[in-house]
């Protein structure tokens, strides 16, 4: 069914979403470990430059580097054995000895700022790991916003032009009265298709669109909502006029034969289907679209079950002061 398309597309897109932030995130991870990196190395050039400083010249650096892995496991040696079998000549040279581990192998002493102003992770390298991050940020709000606005759009769409939606249509109001598209022309129109016995959709759409109208205040005498039936052979007009009683006063149920009622759906392109219930207690799964004709009859936009009452009374507001402008100008060039 096309409620079972639309979730699939929800979940389409947050998928789409939740890669990419898993990228942002391993491109994050490698920042911060390539940041660190270049931290470690310079560190050791600090400890290496230490160690150049206390004495040792270009031939001692030699001698001592030939003999630095034979010194380092001399000590350890000299720290797994007993000091009772310590013997004179290492414990002569273990001062110097171990004066060069601690110089190799040990943290130098100082604040973790006396080390960061000494390596190699310079302002310049850390503005640019600032301005990366931001940059990975920023990208991700973008992207974020562009995947919601894409998901808004599938729901809310304004068409420009005349559109292949709508047409003449005849039913029948809550009083038993015959009544056109044409009747109602002057207006803006909602029009919303469902049943009386549906269970929780049905109620949300039209206490949402009820709630738009009160938004409205006022300017709620320039829309029509109507509540077209697509389950006539239940939906009388005594039952259609006893279930529009729980919303905006200014509703109107139309309701007529199933050939009248699918001829309707048909106009806007509105499914709906019976399920298998065997009697009388069935539902019938349709379309969840709330459509808007302007005041000529023409289609507007349409609004999806994501749109909120808000966004409605917003977008309604605007086109009734579009409206009023466009009377008012009317009848001021009338007038001239």
């Amino acid at each position: 069914t096309r409620r079972g398309k639309s979730v699939f597309t929800k979940c389409c897109i947050l998928t789409e979403i939740f890669r990419f932030e898993i990228g942002l995130m391993m491109i994050a991870r490698g920042v911060v470990k390539c940041g660190l990196s270049l931290f470690q190395s310079g560190r050791n050039r600090v400890v290496v430059s230490r160690r150049l400083s206390n004495g040792t010249t270009a031939g001692e650096g030699s001698s001592t580097g030939s003999k630095s892995i034979k010194d380092a496991n001399s000590v350890k040696e000299s720290i797994k054995k007993p000091e009772s079998k310590a013997t004179s000549e290492t414990s002569t040279a273990e001062p110097k000895v171990q004066s060069e581990f601690q110089t190799r192998y040990i943290p130098e002493k100082g604040s973790a700022w006396d080390r960061f102003k000494g390596g190699s992770l310079s302002w310049p390298a850390l503005v640019a790991f600032a301005g990366v991050g931001c940059v990975l940020l920023g990208s991700y709000s973008y992207q974020k916003a562009k995947k919601t606005e894409e998901m808004r759009r599938t729901h809310t769409k304004t068409v420009g032009g005349k559109a292949k939606v709508g047409g003449d249509w005849e039913l029948v109001n809550m009083k038993g009265e015959t009544r056109k598209n044409s009747d109602y022309h002057g207006k803006f129109v909602l029009i919303y298709f469902g049943f009386t016995f549906c269970p929780d959709i049905c109620p949300d759409e039209l206490e949402k669109i009820s709630e738009a109208l009160s938004g409205l205040g006022e300017n709620a005498k320039y829309i029509q909502p109507l509540f077209i039936s697509i389950d006539p052979e239940r939906d009388t007009e005594e039952r259609v006029r006893e279930y529009l009683s729980e919303f905006h006063p200014s509703f109107e149920g139309l309701t007529g034969t199933v050939e009248q009622c699918k001829a309707a759906a048909k106009l806007f392109r509105v499914y709906f289907s019976k399920d298998n219930t065997v009697g009388d207690d069935y539902l019938v799964d349709h379309s969840i679209i709330t459509y808007l004709m302007d005041p000529t009859g023409e289609f507007l936009e349409f609004y999806g079950k994501a749109v909120t009452a808000s966004d409605m009374c917003l977008r309604l507001s605007k086109l009734i002061q579009n409206y009023k402008t466009q009377l008012e100008e009317h009848n001021r060039t009338i007038n001239a």
